[in-house]
């Protein structure tokens, strides 16, 4: 896609740092990053969003994930990682297309990630169960 950045990223367009690079996956810090070391790891290939990826690339960008944090436990010795996909602008993608953040936490780092719940009996966990369920 042409007015994609991380498409002009992978032509090479626009400098990166990169991290990793193999066929299908390109690796490279974030631009405005969360903690030392935060990277994105992203499909090659244009494709929007996780759920529209097939499972060889969703695979891909798992795979290529946990060689990225390997590597920033080695040179950065973070005490622990959030992984995490962000799909669609209501969940926070400001980027369309696929891609998972890779971020080393630190002790003294001060990010948070606190959610609100929603309380469901077990009649309703049930009946949304089924109807996943179905769909698969």
């Amino acid at each position: 896609m042409q007015d994609c950045i991380f498409c002009r990223i992978v032509k090479g367009e626009i400098p990166c740092h990169i991290v990793y690079e193999n066929r299908h996956i390109i690796a490279f810090l974030d631009i405005n990053p969360m903690t030392e070391g935060h990277t994105l790891v992203v499909s090659k290939a244009h494709i929007e969003s996780f759920s529209d990826s097939s499972i060889d690339i969703a695979s891909k960008i798992a795979e290529s994930s946990v060689t990225v944090a390997g590597a920033l436990k080695k040179a950065l010795k973070p005490e622990g990682f959030n992984y995490f996909i962000n799909e669609g602008k209501l969940a926070g993608q400001l980027v369309m297309h696929l891609h998972m953040h890779v971020v080393p936490r630190y002790s003294d780092d001060d990010v948070k990630f606190e959610a609100g719940r929603v309380e469901l009996d077990d009649e309703k966990m049930k009946a949304i169960a089924k109807r996943i369920s179905k769909e698969i």
